[in-house]
């Protein structure tokens, strides 16, 4: 299994840039999700687990432009 980062001190999932994401070398096991508002990188088998976050504003603009149609899609239903 691969090693993801750490957690916070104050047991919060850490904070990487989507470049970074798109580097990490456990990248394979996880996948972007929205949840809350906010982008998050969670393990494949088990969406729940949030590995990472994404914060940044560039990667952000970014992620919306990918998700776009699926957060339109999911606003209809």
């Amino acid at each position: 299994m691969s090693n993801f980062p750490p957690y916070t001190s104050d047991n919060k999932p850490p904070v990487v840039t989507l470049e970074e994401y798109d580097l990490a070398d456990w990248a394979p096991a996880t996948c972007v999700d929205f949840q809350n508002d906010e982008y998050v990188i969670v393990l494949m088998e088990n969406p729940e687990k949030i590995i990472a976050k994404i914060v940044d504003q560039t990667s952000k603009e970014k992620l919306d432009l990918i998700f776009k149609d699926a957060k339109k899609k999911f606003a209809q239903q």
